[in-house]
């Protein structure tokens, strides 16, 4: 088993949040990209270029930039690639052609290829093993995405995903109904994990909003 370092840490960390621990990991390394951005790299000549090269951001990356509120780094970014992509068009138009890959896009995916190398490389240590089994599990996604990585995935693995399903159908049925009252009943009391139940549901299917 590797030596424990960082990266390790700060997957047991994530593991205690609500979320799938991957899709949290993914999250902080974005919003931590942007405030690179906005802090270091707006100003540095060769980030800039290497994102006018790349194409820019896809639509759910550019509106969670927009959303940061700076207003002139937008303007810095959006002229550059404005004028890139003048010049793109110059180019097809000669025959060229330009492929826009979002580097955010890309980011994202190799945090998810470590953090499944990093789970795979730890599935038999037994702190992780209890900060897992407590945790809310993972979405189908990066569920998935850990088995096609994994040579197979441990019995015990899979049986607790299947338990955080069962978790959750379980969860929504309560939700569902509370919903269906009939005038005069009382209405059932939920808890907090009820009532976003529906919420998690659309996590656990598709990962995190804006994922690649």
């Amino acid at each position: 088993m590797p030596e424990k370092h960082s990266a390790y840490f700060e997957l047991i960390e994530a593991l205690q949040s609500p979320d799938c621990a991957i899709c949290r990991r993914v999250k902080d390394k974005v919003n931590s990209y942007f405030k690179n951005l906005l802090d270091e790299n707006i100003n540095d000549v060769q980030f800039r270029r290497k994102l006018r090269e790349e194409g820019g951001f896809c639509s759910p990356h550019a509106y969670q930039f927009l959303h940061l509120n700076d207003a002139l780094a937008t303007a810095i970014v959006q002229r550059d690639l404005l004028q890139s992509r003048v010049e793109r068009f110059q180019e097809k138009r000669a025959g060229g052609t330009g492929q826009a890959v979002c580097p955010v896009c890309a980011f994202a995916l190799e945090i998810e290829k470590r953090c499944y190398g990093l789970i795979i490389d730890y599935l038999s240590d037994r702190e992780l093993i209890n900060v897992l089994m407590k945790s809310k599990g993972f979405c189908f996604p990066h569920f998935e995405g850990l088995a096609q990585c994994s040579a197979q995935l441990p019995g015990w693995l899979t049986d607790f995903q299947i338990e955080r399903c069962r978790d959750l159908i379980q969860a929504l049925d309560r939700f569902i109904e509370s919903q269906n009252v009939a005038s005069g009943e009382k209405p059932l009391r939920l808890s907090k994990a009820d009532e976003e139940s529906w919420e998690r549901a659309i996590a656990m299917f598709y990962g995190y909003e804006g994922k690649p």
